[in-house]
């Protein structure tokens, strides 16, 4: 009875050394646990941020505003290329942003007016074979911008300066 005694000692003895050696956690070890934490957080929310939304809603706010440059410069414009692009640049916006962003962004607002006072300028101007490309690309913009600004197209308290 006394070896299985000193045996069951032994191996408690053994299985608590054991646990010492395997569970020894260094400082170092906890820093580098720490680190790793920090970034599998910071990978797990990079993954569900969407950068779209900022970018599309520059792409379509730039691309306004050099329309409505290059009509106060009276510049040539292609209608069909440019409501084409205008208009995947705002299905982009639409698919990327929420509404709440998109109403909210007062820049995007000014430049939609803004070009839309050129469309409808150039709409007035032109003959009559032209004009249909521009009623598309006035149409274009006046449907994106109804929806979500009220009261467009008038213009907004602090209108970007093009």
């Amino acid at each position: 009875m006394n070896q299985n005694m000193k045996t069951m000692k032994n191996t408690v003895v053994s299985f608590y050394q054991w646990r010492k050696t395997v569970m020894l956690v260094t400082p170092l070890d906890i820093f580098f646990i720490l680190i790793m934490i920090g970034l599998f957080t910071a990978t797990f929310v990079a993954s569900f941020t969407s950068t779209k939304a900022p970018l599309a809603l520059v792409g379509l706010k730039d691309h306004l505003l050099s329309l409505a440059s290059r009509l106060q410069q009276f510049r040539g414009i292609d209608t069909e290329i440019e409501r084409s692009k205008m208009e995947s640049l705002i299905n982009q916006v639409k698919t990327s942003c929420d509404e709440i962003t998109i109403s909210n962004d007062l820049k995007l607002r000014s430049a939609l007016t803004a070009a839309y006072t050129q469309f409808c300028v150039a709409t007035d101007n032109i003959n009559d074979d032209a004009k249909t490309g521009w009623i598309k690309l006035k149409a274009a913009s006046f449907g994106f911008g109804q929806p979500y600004f009220t009261g467009f197209p008038n213009e907004v308290e602090n209108p970007v300066t093009l």
